[in-house]
């Protein structure tokens, strides 16, 4: 046979090459949602991880001290979202149990957390704290995760059922209806006015409610005020609380101050919980166990409501 009458082609034609590159294009397209699933996979046990971290931490607390930490303290409640209080809150007490000394260190207890001595170990930001599917920032590091403090919406106070609340102790004997039966911990997103993880506001407390943007509709949440750069300390507190209720009238009618305006009404709102992750977020039990849910019913918010456990998770 003659190879010059029948040369060797050498090549591909443009025909055969475009078609590679469709057939290219559609396998990567098929690839990239198994890729993206494995990543997320990963982030969320990640964020099992940090979950898990977060109630031994809080163990731990409890066998040094014998009681839960403080959801928040203040003289005072409830707790609005503003930079006005004293507000050290639960984070920041079991920060030694999270292998973060030099950061429990560096907090001045004897002022607000957001007077001016604090911004440094307030700046920082603890990984453990961080859900890797959440990229939401703030003005200060946040955390994804917030204490249950009581188990409906409403403002942070005293008289709440969760574990975390304001000037809580909590002890074993308190929660009545069972560690395996109460949850401690849970996810939140994060939002632009988060005061960050030091605060004890709804930045690290959240309830068994309607998820924080939908609880109010049509009520804006105002942006927070700058902190105060006087010192604000936990005495500071009582007594302006003092000389508040002495202000008060005594005939029983409301002063013109006491008017509660729709801004001062949307920094109360507290919200429930919520997660970048699809469907749920993660959950932590007080026995320690974590699990997958996509809500937080009542019942479980409640640490002594004496109810039989009527749903099934």
């Amino acid at each position: 046979m003659n190879r010059q009458a029948y040369p060797l082609r050498l090549a591909f034609t443009l025909v055969e090459l475009l078609v590679v590159i469709a057939i290219i294009g559609i396998l990567v397209s098929l690839l990239l949602p198994a890729v993206q699933a494995a990543r997320e996979a990963a982030r969320r046990t990640q964020c099992v991880n940090n979950v898990a971290q977060l109630i031994l931490a809080v163990h731990n607390y409890e066998m040094a001290f014998e009681r839960f930490p403080p959801g928040t303290l203040n003289a005072q409640g409830p707790i609005s979202n503003t930079s006005n209080g004293y507000h050290h809150n639960w984070i920041g007490h079991i920060l030694p149990y999270l292998e973060q000394y030099n950061t429990a260190k560096a907090i001045d207890r004897s002022v607000s957390v957001y007077h001016t001595n604090n911004n440094p170990p307030r700046a920082i930001a603890i990984p453990v704290l961080r859900c890797p599917s959440d990229s939401g920032g703030s003005a200060f590091p946040a955390s994804n995760y917030a204490g249950v403090h009581h188990d409906t919406e409403a403002p942070i106070d005293v008289t709440n059922n969760g574990v975390f609340f304001l000037n809580s102790g909590v002890r074993y004997d308190d929660i009545t209806d069972g560690l395996s039966q109460t949850v401690f911990i849970a996810e939140k997103a994060i939002d632009p006015n988060d005061l960050g993880w030091m605060s004890g506001t709804r930045a690290t407390l959240r309830n068994s409610g309607t998820i924080l943007g939908a609880a109010v509709p049509g009520v804006a949440v105002p942006a927070s005020p700058v902190a105060d750069e006087e010192e604000d300390s936990f005495a500071g507190d009582a007594e302006e609380a003092e000389e508040e209720n002495e202000g008060d009238s005594d005939d029983g009618e409301s002063d013109e101050g006491d008017v509660v305006s729709p801004a001062a009404q949307a920094a109360l709102v507290v919200g429930g919980f919520g997660s970048n992750h699809r469907g749920g977020f993660n959950v932590a039990f007080g026995d320690g166990s974590v699990r997958y849910m996509s809500i937080v019913p009542p019942q479980l918010a409640h640490r002594a409501d004496g109810q039989l456990l009527n749903w099934n998770y």
